[in-house]
């Protein structure tokens, strides 16, 4: 429900808004007009206002001109050099100035008495003048003729080329004290006025008024402040500016009356007893200090929780809370009542749909002491403590964002809300899925990845709910898995680090903490709530899974998986079809780090065995789970695919092998790629999935290519059978499509692509497939001069006199290496490009070497030369020719124009 609007007022967005309020609240605007003259006064070091420029009436924030004979204005804009000006005006009178950008948009207005200062926004490009009559800190009610009378002389604005110039000036005998003059930063000064004696001095750390104002002795004023933070200590002087008393320090809801009743002039010295808060800062950002009849800040009104509408923008105010009272801060909105908790014991769910806010939240007990304050991503639970009554709620964009830009929000109907939570009732019943029914009828998926899989240090004595964001991810929220759902993808792939978030029992069982199950939980079932079907897998357990060791200490890494799964399975044993076990992810062979061994793959099929008899001895819905099981680091190349075992299964047609393949080519030419994994799922008699693959915003090469690869790689998986799995990291500069922190941004056209894929081929390329076509002989890596090698043997594309002709009018040339059976780990080393004359331009050299690559042609590049060998075993020229007779080897190379549409083209999928 919406909350009727208090008539109390709490805070106010800046100085400009109090002073609307207080001057322009009772007006009746008729004869608007927005089409105001603008006059030029920059240059001009003083600038007059006389008489003959006011009319009757006043200009507001939306450059309209409203008749009211309270006011005097000028009907015409002004533009004036970006500074400060002191004001000289009537006593009696005050000068309103309203600021606007070049938009015509309104920035703010300052109230400003006589001597006050006045300092320009830097945003400002013109500026309003109107003026009132005031009096005892009360607009006076008055006629036209009676104002023009108060206008003796000219109101001068004097520029003042730097405000720390004027600092150690004497204080002058100003005005009647006003919130406009308290509350305007211009006119204070670093410095104190002297508790003894009330001289100022310079000293750093407090911030005092440059001029003394006006009071009555005999009257008692309310201090009103906006802040908490701020302490007020205030001095007094007599008739003539002579020091009288110190008369104490006041906050918020202090009254105050001269000490002394000689009094007739006070100096003001602001201090925070916040160190991080600058009271110069707090004045720019709209802190508010008045001497008036009334208290404006007093305690906020108690509400409920359920009954408060957090859409309605009249529910806030600008600002924040700092431990039990009230703060100024531009670039947050603070709700204007406190609010009751009537759910002991529960837990709240943090919705703010622009990701770029946080909401803060303080809380009471049930006497009104502070007890403590978090802040909160979307997607965060609040849990308060158990002594928690009511809260206080803020929400906050970053330091550069303002009021406007929060009301901006509001209007395009951003969601704010803090919500008990209730888990979504997942369903129990398991319907009869096949493995091999699964992959067809998925289409593609998309990996949660650098979330719930981050990490960092060693497992605690508690859980680590923190490391779902320690790799600088959001936490994960629904309103991201529901645009994961709204993209078009049918399949989610949920990486877990379940390592820190474990201990040991004193039995010496493995267990995992309950409160990251339930996390890890919570974010499943928002994607089942969705509909898609979720993968759960175990990511960075380097600690706990990995290969390449010896027969003991494996021992104890397949106790611990067993353990581990023991753990994930029998936690959600009840959950239907949609929910898919992965064993593990890139198990790593130590024996030589992250390379193939047979030991190791042999080691990672016992996991495998272990990982399944483990799910299925749980029982529940685990008897029949689909389980996707992985090959030794998830190679995709035949040596790991030809050691991989399939792991023995009490059900049938519910495994999936998967491996993960970040290959770059973007054309046709990566369909032998999957005929081989073709292969080998017929082998097995096993569907295959790609866990992983994608292409990197910052290393892809054409980067305007990436949508064309995800097509062309998802749509050629497809004509094999085999269906893939988008890697997205989070990092918009690397390999994510979905802008977490702000969804619309994302990249929808690499989306698309993966959707409704299709097959791509480059209409320049040929296939170097015969040892013709190559020299028995190594690069010099830096001359690229050709050199013999007949005791390890490379290849070398190009004769004795120039490499390959480049063609004319192309900016990248893409290699693409086919190398199987024997000659797997056969890669590309060496990528060399000459002038005509071949002489050497630039040089790429790779101790590990690549199957496919993309380069920028350089300028001046002529020739092109590409060796090729094997790392790990010597070739004979003619082992080489048999490779390339036996179709086992074979190069591809594409010229790409990234200006020309036809260097590239569609073929139907």
């Amino acid at each position: 429900m919406r909350l009727k609007k208090p008539t109390l007022i709490i805070g106010i967005a800046s100085v400009a808004v109090i002073l609307l309020l207080i001057v322009i609240r009772t007006l009746i605007f008729t004869n608007k007009d927005s089409k105001l003259e603008v006059k030029d006064y920059r240059g001009e070091t003083t600038i007059s206002l006389s008489k003959s420029d006011f009319s009757s009436g006043i200009v507001d924030d939306q450059i309209h001109f409203n008749k009211d004979n309270n006011y005097l204005c000028i009907k015409a804009l002004y533009r004036i050099d970006s500074s400060s000006y002191r004001i000289s005006i009537n006593s009696a009178l005050r000068l309103i100035i309203n600021e606007y950008t070049e938009n015509n948009l309104f920035i703010k207005s300052t109230d400003l008495g006589d001597h006050d200062i006045f300092s320009l926004n830097e945003d400002t490009d013109k500026v309003s003048f109107s003026l009132y009559e005031y009096e005892s800190g009360e607009l006076v009610t008055n006629t036209k003729e009676s104002l023009e009378e108060q206008l003796t002389s000219s109101i001068n604005l004097e520029q003042i080329n730097n405000l720390d110039d004027i600092s150690e000036d004497d204080s002058k005998l100003s005005t009647y004290i006003s919130s406009g003059s308290l509350s305007n930063y211009s006119n204070y000064r670093v410095g104190y006025y002297l508790s003894w004696g009330g001289s100022y001095s310079s000293d750093s750390g407090s911030y005092c008024t440059r001029d003394f104002y006006r009071i009555d002795a005999d009257k008692t004023y309310c201090v009103n402040v906006n802040d908490y933070r701020v302490n007020i200590e205030i001095s007094e002087y007599d008739e003539n500016g002579k020091w009288l008393d110190y008369a104490g320090s006041y906050k918020n809801l202090s009254s105050y009356k001269a000490k002394n009743p000689e009094c007739a002039y006070i100096g003001i010295i602001l201090r925070s007893s916040d160190w991080g808060s600058d009271c110069l800062d707090l004045l720019k950002d709209g802190l508010v200090i008045d001497f008036s009849d009334s208290f404006r800040y007093e305690t906020l009104e108690n509400v409920s929780l359920s009954d408060f509408d957090f859409t309605d923008f009249d529910n806030y105010e600008s600002g924040s809370f700092y431990k039990e009272g009230i703060a100024v801060e531009s670039s947050s909105l603070r709700v204007k009542y406190y609010l009751n908790l009537e759910a002991s014991n529960s837990k709240y769910l943090i919705s703010l749909s622009n990701h770029y806010l946080t909401m803060q939240i303080s809380e009471f007990d049930s006497e009104g002491n502070y007890l403590q304050s978090n802040s909160f991503e979307n997607g965060e639970f609040f849990t308060p403590s158990e002594s928690t009554n009511y809260i206080a709620v803020s929400v906050s964009a970053n330091d550069t964002e303002g009021y406007t830009f929060f009301e901006k929000l509001f209007k395009e109907n951003v969601t704010i809300d803090l919500s008990l939570f209730t888990k979504y009732e997942h369903n129990t019943n398991m319907s009869d899925l096949s493995a091999t029914d699964f992959v067809a009828s998925m289409n593609v998926g998309w990996n949660l990845g650098n979330s719930l899989d981050s990490h960092y240090g060693d497992r605690g004595e508690s859980a680590n709910l923190e490391q779902e964001t320690s790799w600088g991810n959001p936490t994960v929220s629904k309103d991201l898995i529901d645009y994961v759902k709204e993209s078009g993808f049918n399949t989610i792939r949920i990486p877990v680090t379940w390592y820190n978030n474990t201990y040991v029992d004193s039995n010496g069982n493995l267990k995992v903490y309950e409160e990251w199950l339930d996390r890890v939980q919570t974010v499943v079932d928002y994607a089942l709530e969705d509909g898609l079907y979720v993968i759960l897998d175990t990511h960075h357990e380097q600690e706990l899974i990995y290969a390449g060791v010896s027969d003991e200490e494996m021992e104890n890494v397949y106790a611990n998986a067993a353990m581990l799964w023991s753990e994930i399975a029998n936690h959600f044993k009840d959950y239907d079809e949609h929910l898919i076990f992965e064993s593990y992810n890139e198990v790593d062979n130590l024996e030589q780090s992250w390379n193939y061994s047979a030991k190791a793959a042999q080691q990672v099929n016992k996991l495998n065995q272990i990982f399944v008899d483990t799910v299925r001895e749980t029982g529940g819905n685990n008897t029949d789970r689909l389980l996707m099981i992985p090959t030794l680091l998830d190679g995709a190349e035949t040596n790991y695919l030809e050691s991989f075992v399939v792991p023995e299964d009490s059900a049938e047609d519910r495994l999936i092998l998967t491996v993960h393949d970040y290959s770059t080519v973007y054309t046709d030419e990566i369909d032998s790629f999957f005929a081989n994994l073709e292969e080998y799922s017929k082998k097995y008699e096993l569907p295959i999935i790609i866990g992983e693959f994608g292409s990197s915003n910052k290393s892809f090469k054409p980067v305007e290519y990436r949508d064309i690869h995800a097509a062309n790689y998802v749509a050629n998986a497809a004509n094999h059978g085999i269906k893939c799995i988008y890697w997205d990291n989070g990092s918009m500069n690397d390999y994510a499509i979905i802008n977490r922190k702000d969804l619309e941004s994302s990249r929808t056209d690499i989306i698309e692509a993966l959707i409704n894929p299709s097959v791509y081929m480059a209409t320049n390329s040929y296939c170097l497939d015969s040892m013709e076509n190559f020299l028995w002989m190594r690069l010099n890596q830096t001359t690229g001069e050709l050199v013999e090698d007949k005791y390890w043997g490379t290849i070398v594309t190009g004769n004795q006199a120039t490499g390959i002709e480049i063609s004319e009018n192309v900016n990248y040339i893409s290699l693409s290496l086919n190398s199987t059976d024997g000659y797997a780990s056969t890669k590309i080393h060496y990528v060399h490009f000459y002038d005509e004359n071949m002489n050497v331009i630039e040089t790429n050299n790779s101790d590990y070497g690549y199957k496919n690559n993309t380069f920028e042609v350089p300028e001046g590049a002529k020739y092109i030369r590409v060796g090729i060998n094997d790392s790990y075993q010597a070739i004979t020229k003619e082992e080489y020719s048999n490779a390339f007779n036996a179709g086992k080897l074979s190069l591809s190379i594409s010229y790409i124009d990234t200006e020309s549409s036809d260097s590239i083209m569609s073929i139907k999928h």
